[in-house]
């Protein structure tokens, strides 16, 4: 694959955010943080909703680098933060721009 700095990573729309999907990941997390699921707790907080778990919206970022290189184990190390919240009803898309190549 020819990469140079500048290329556009192709956007990759994550899926649907609904309660039964965040529910679903805790369940498979063994998740009990109830800000993923208690609606008057997150009203109470201020919060703009439940709130998707993080490392579903690193997973929507790491399997659009995967459908990218076409490689599952493209992504040998990754720093990432997390500047707002995904609730419910947001629209996830995972993209991005080459800011730097390295030759290994």
């Amino acid at each position: 694959m020819n990469v140079r700095v500048g290329d556009t990573l192709p956007a990759r729309p994550g899926p649907d955010i609904t309660k039964a999907r965040i529910q679903m990941v805790m369940d498979a997390m063994d998740d009990v943080n109830p800000v993923h699921i208690d609606e008057a707790l997150v009203k109470k907080m201020g919060l703009r909703g439940l709130v998707n778990q993080g490392p579903s919206n690193l997973a929507y970022i790491i399997n659009m680098l995967a459908a990218w290189t076409g490689d599952p184990d493209c992504v040998l190390r990754m720093k990432i933060r997390f500047h707002n919240l995904v609730v419910p009803g947001d629209n996830t898309i995972a993209g991005g721009t080459v800011t730097a190549v390295r030759e290994e």
